[in-house]
């Protein structure tokens, strides 16, 4: 039996877990996201994911599944208000998720109120350190394609699901 993870580490698995059913919610052979070549490019981003589900959090499979159906009860009726693509947004909770500068949170206390880092699950950290610069790659061919007018909504809804995750 492995070490239990803490709430806040599977926080931010669930959220990967989301990315990556965002990432293959149009996943028949036949699809091709604007060219081969960006198609052939997520699916190496999807197959890191779901390595890193599979090896590191297999066991914790319960409490994950768990937190994104808290998730979709807290998001359910707001979720319907945005135009997005599910790449997109897949893209975005990476991106706006697992970078350091995007992991503050409020800290008070007395008459002081502060901004702390939240940290990150080690193997996520690398997950980060090793895609980062494919994933915003892949996000800006796909935000600059037809799929532009989109690109704000995906954004806001990453946010959303994001904060949301963060106050379960």
């Amino acid at each position: 039996m492995g070490i239990r993870s803490t709430r806040n580490e599977l926080k931010d698995v669930a959220l990967l877990g989301l990315a990556y059913s965002m990432l293959n919610y149009s996943n028949d052979a036949t699809d091709v996201l604007i060219n081969d070549d960006l198609t052939q490019r997520l699916e190496a981003i999807k197959e890191k994911i779901r390595t890193i589900l599979n090896m590191y959090y297999k066991n914790e499979g319960d409490r994950i599944a768990k937190l994104i159906n808290s998730l979709d009860l807290r998001t359910i009726n707001t979720v319907t208000h945005f135009s997005i693509t599910a790449e997109q947004v897949g893209l975005n909770l990476l991106s706006l998720n697992l970078p350091y500068n995007e992991r503050l949170c409020k800290v008070s206390s007395k008459n002081t109120t502060s901004r702390k880092p939240l940290s990150l699950a080690p193997v996520l950290e690398q997950f980060w350190l090793e895609n980062k610069d494919e994933i915003w790659t892949l996000l800006d061919m796909i935000n600059v394609s037809q799929y532009e007018k989109y690109a704000l909504d995906s954004e806001r809804l990453a946010y959303f699901y994001i904060e949301q995750m963060r106050a379960l």
